[in-house]
């Protein structure tokens, strides 16, 4: 009889990550018996809640944005400091080369989990109702939604926003009741959550490159036979360079959908940049004389 594994992700079936979970769940099925939930949300949780759910065994597998993971492993705020990676191949190469090792140690040793691998979430830019983001006085007295994450509370309060801190349920809710002037995601979530409706102006500002943990229950894992065990590390690392691969090829068939909805894309100038970046290194400052080992 296979062994039932269960796996739940946080987004529509048309989305990178849930093509990519595809992906794996194609890649084991031969050996596992499978339940796949693609969106919790839809069935009116929130996308923290898989943190818990696979912690506790509920579920055995998911993805997440490493933002909601900030509570239990603050380090990991390193990926999300604005305007800070002048790339993501940087920001992926410091992922892989000096986070690596320390996220999965805190993984397996306080919170039951094993790190199966990093997906690219995308980059992340921001979109409005009202005008473009160019500079810090067009962020002036606009409602932003945000991740509930303090250090982007704070700087994007910094740079004049009125920051509103949602979990992706609510953050859904509020562009249909129009609370919201402002966002900031991937171009992949501006389209699958349909803030095109909402919002016409996208300035890419690539402010933060965003990156999901790809997990697995830690005792669940260490139960498998041997067998199993490297079925799912051989298909997670599979499924892993699909996703990144995957996601490069949708970002860029997606600026061409939006403009397809009559979204207005611009794009921010160096000097503009530096002006956003100059506002966010205080809090590059004081992150780093916290965590004063991540100075890499």
């Amino acid at each position: 009889m296979k062994k039932l594994i269960k796996i739940a992700g946080y987004q529509g079936k048309e989305s990178v990550h849930t093509r990519a979970m595809h992906k794996f769940i194609s890649l084991i099925k031969n050996e596992f018996s499978i339940s796949f939930i693609e969106d919790i949300t839809s069935n009116n949780k929130k996308a923290s809640d898989l943190i818990s759910q696979t912690q506790n065994g509920e579920i055995n597998i998911s993805y997440l944005f490493t933002s909601y993971f900030t509570n239990l492993i603050p380090e990991l705020l390193y990926l999300d400091l604005p305007f800070y990676f002048n790339s993501k191949e940087e920001a992926f190469n410091d992922l892989n080369k000096n986070l690596k090792p320390m996220i999965n140690d805190e993984l397996k040793n306080k919170h039951n989990l094993f790190l199966l691998g990093f997906w690219d979430n995308g980059t992340r830019h921001i979109s409005s109702s009202k005008k473009f983001i160019h500079t810090p006085k067009d962020c002036n007295e606009q409602i932003i939604r945000t991740t509930p994450n303090q250090l982007h509370i704070d700087t994007f309060k910094s740079f004049g926003f009125i920051p509103k801190p949602l979990d992706v349920l609510d953050f859904k809710k509020a562009l249909l009741t129009g609370d919201l002037d402002a966002q900031e995601n991937p171009i992949t979530n501006f389209y699958q959550f349909k803030v095109y409706k909402k919002q016409k102006y996208f300035t890419k500002t690539a402010h933060v490159y965003g990156f999901c943990l790809f997990l697995i229950n830690k005792n669940y894992f260490q139960k498998l036979s041997d067998n199993e065990t490297k079925l799912l590390i051989k298909s997670a690392n599979t499924t892993n360079s699909f996703q990144k691969k995957l996601a490069h090829e949708e970002e860029q068939k997606l600026f061409k959908k939006i403009k397809s909805e009559n979204v207005k894309i611009s794009n921010i100038s160096k000097k503009n940049k530096s002006e956003f970046k100059k506002i966010s290194e205080p809090f590059h400052i004081e992150f780093f004389k916290k965590f004063k080992t991540l100075n890499f």
